[in-house]
């Protein structure tokens, strides 16, 4: 019995987890919202709002220096959501194991594994959630999570006239939408309000091929051949970081969600343009397991923290004679550079 508590404590399925090509393999998000670790529930942080620069007023000598108001600072907060979930190995999984174990080696690992796989499906979960905060942000600015009757919302409040829907002739399924031009307005719009330049566009490969079927495209790489041009996606991103300067970055990684349903981390027919560098953190909270529990005398319980803040925790329970896995997470994304950010919605999926 003790063998087996030990084979499932959480040290072991942390390192198991870790292991797991399909978790260790990082996401999107990751590069744009480095995990940091914070205290508390309460998530605060300083908006990036410096702007364009003020010139220094002129001034007399030997007269004191006018003082200049603080512009550019605004503190953002939110609670951030509390996300946490648990499976039961049962008697009949701790008897398969010792069945296996009395055969052969192989069948023991493989029971083993299955076993494991039941807690890497949670660890994947949290991963999952984050990341979906995160391009829920850079898709919309917002955060917008429905489970179990419980409405998470959260508005990061980006400028408006960074956020824009195009319609009519402008949508990009159209191909003869001046795609270049709105690219150069969205750099203008950004520049003109906060001063920054952006430089990469974030977009899924459906959005992606629009710009392959677009006649200004076409008429970029082959002039003479616009109807007829055979266009790959490497001419693509090449021609259009030549024209604009603007990266392009494709994105079609996917989840599904708390009914089971597959979707895109970030979604069909939305543009995001981004400046270089970091746009926030990755915030993880101290969940009740990993402060409770992780240094407490309870033999049943063990606790074990991955992706610095995902809590894994084995816990035994005596009758019936089962071993819970549970997985927590106390996480939110914050957006210092939100207001470098420029999003479109460039069409719509057509019925």
């Amino acid at each position: 019995m003790e063998k087996f508590y030990e084979l499932m404590s959480a040290t072991n399925i942390a390192t198991y987890t870790q292991e797991d090509p399909t978790i260790a393999t990082p996401l999107l998000g990751e590069a744009f919202f480095p995990s940091v670790k914070v205290d508390g529930l309460e998530l605060t942080y300083i908006k990036d709002t410096k702007g364009l620069p003020v010139a220094l007023k002129p001034s007399q000598f030997d007269t004191n220096a006018p003082i200049r108001d603080r512009m550019g600072v605004q503190a953002t907060s939110h609670d951030m959501p509390f996300f946490r979930e648990g499976m039961i190995i049962g008697e009949k999984e701790r008897q398969d194991l010792f069945k296996a174990l009395s055969r052969t080696p192989e069948a023991y690992r493989v029971i083993l594994n299955r076993i494991y796989d039941d807690a890497t499906t949670l660890v994947s979960g949290a991963n999952a959630q984050t990341e979906r905060m995160r391009m829920q942000l850079l898709s919309t600015g917002k955060i917008a999570i429905t489970a179990n009757g419980e409405a998470l919302d959260y508005d990061f409040n980006l400028p408006k006239e960074h956020v824009v829907k195009l319609e009519a002739k402008d949508v990009w399924t159209n191909e003869d939408a001046d795609i270049l031009g709105f690219i150069e307005t969205a750099k203008e719009t950004v520049s003109d309000t906060v001063g920054a330049e952006l430089t990469t566009m974030l977009m899924t490969k459906k959005t992606f091929n629009l710009l392959r079927t677009n006649k200004q495209i076409k008429a970029l790489l082959n002039p003479l051949a616009v109807q007829s041009a055979v266009v790959t996606a490497p001419m693509v991103q090449q021609a259009i970081e030549g024209a604009t300067g603007m990266k392009i970055v494709t994105y079609d990684k996917r989840f599904r969600d708390e009914e089971g349903n597959t979707q895109k981390f970030f979604p069909d027919f939305v543009v995001t343009f981004l400046p270089d560098g970091t746009l926030g953190n990755t915030n993880y909270g101290t969940t009740p397991e990993e402060f409770d529990l992780q240094s407490s005398s309870d033999h049943r319980a063990n606790v074990q923290v991955v992706n610095t803040g995902v809590a894994i925790t084995t816990y035994k329970q005596e009758h019936p004679v089962n071993s819970k896995t549970i997985v927590s997470q106390i996480v939110m994304p914050s957006f210092e550079q939100a207001d470098n950010v420029f999003i479109a919605t460039v069409g719509e999926e057509t019925p």
